[in-house]
């Protein structure tokens, strides 16, 4: 199953990257941080938006960068909501 937990990328050891529109930098959390910010539970697939508005550039300050998750782990299917309704 792919990493989507704060707990599931620490233990796998995928990187979880913020990357800054404004200075261009990326930086990569540590695990510990990621886990006191949304706890060992929180889902950073489902809610990489919600990461985004809470973090700011270590370098610049600037508000809400991307968030980047390792391809391995945004891998899993999702159902598409037309087949679901059929």
């Amino acid at each position: 199953m792919p990493a989507r937990t704060v707990a599931d990328f620490a233990a796998s050891g995928l990187p979880v990257s913020l990357s800054c529109s404004a200075c261009g930098r990326v930086q990569v959390p540590p695990p510990d941080v990621l886990d006191a910010a949304f706890g060992p539970d929180f889902d950073l697939v489902a809610h990489h938006r919600e990461v985004s508005r809470r973090l700011c550039c270590a370098a610049c300050g600037e508000p809400r960068p991307a968030v980047l998750l390792d391809a391995a782990a945004v891998a899993e299917p999702v159902a598409d909501p037309a087949r679901r309704r059929a």
